[in-house]
């Protein structure tokens, strides 16, 4: 008697669960497929995001980026080629600014070096 209630309580489980399956498929028709996130975040080339780094909805990210650990990027800010650290994410100081493709002697191609600096 018992195996009998045993395989119609399981018969029934899977006629539910077959049911619930068809009408999620039912009610995912009319949902659109195209992406509508209003916030979405945008982390461009060459970003480095340290472990425990925190990046909010909406923030844009230039490129080589680097976020310290634990920093924390707010909703939609955005933030441009530099090192930052805390919380909210700021330019740590003394970072070197200058983009990293850059070696020191092709400085003088893309910048006027001062006459005092240059000696």
């Amino acid at each position: 008697m018992s195996g009998i209630i045993a395989t119609a309580a399981f018969a029934s489980f899977v006629v539910l669960a077959f049911v619930a399956w068809r009408r999620y498929l039912w009610a995912a028709k009319g949902v659109p497929q195209a992406d509508t996130c209003p916030k979405r975040t945008h982390i461009r080339d060459g970003c480095t995001v340290a472990f425990g780094a925190t990046v909010m909805g909406g923030s844009v990210i230039e490129r080589d980026t680097t976020l310290s650990p634990l920093s924390l990027v707010l909703k939609e800010m955005t933030l441009p080629t530099a090192a930052y650290e805390g919380s909210p994410a700021e330019p740590v100081s003394g970072a070197n600014l200058r983009h990293p493709s850059l070696r020191a002697g092709e400085a003088g191609k893309y910048f006027r070096i001062a006459e005092s600096a240059a000696e």
